[in-house]
């Protein structure tokens, strides 16, 4: 059930972070540490966005909020404000929880994010 919720939130992230990007009409990204944090950002990986829900710099432990699930690669995904992804398009961002795997796929050209 944990790693179902942590890549219902992953996925809900980067939909934000798609979304934003059309709101600011600038590129808004996500990038995804290894066994860590990700930040959701504006502009540039130095501007992390602020959190709508806390009013904070939107960088999200995943393995605090989520226990046993962590991130399994490295990845950056950015949309321009079309909602294309510039960076990352055909990536996969992967959690695991040391049994299953969840994989979310990033469409090229549509940033349609894919559970798979």
């Amino acid at each position: 059930m944990n790693l179902e919720t942590a890549a219902e939130k992953v996925s809900n992230d980067l939909r934000y972070a798609r979304e934003l990007a059309g709101i600011t009409n600038t590129n808004c990204g996500v990038s995804f540490v290894a066994n860590g944090n990700y930040t959701v950002y504006q502009n540039s990986l130095l501007t992390p966005a602020t959190n709508p829900l806390t009013r904070q710099s939107f960088v999200t432990d995943i393995a605090a909020l989520f226990k046993k699930v962590s991130l399994q690669n490295t990845v950056q995904v950015e949309f321009d404000p079309a909602g294309k992804p510039v960076l990352g398009s055909g990536q996969t961002v992967q959690l695991t929880n040391g049994v299953a795997t969840a994989s979310l796929y990033i469409t090229p050209n549509t940033g349609f994010i894919l559970r798979q």
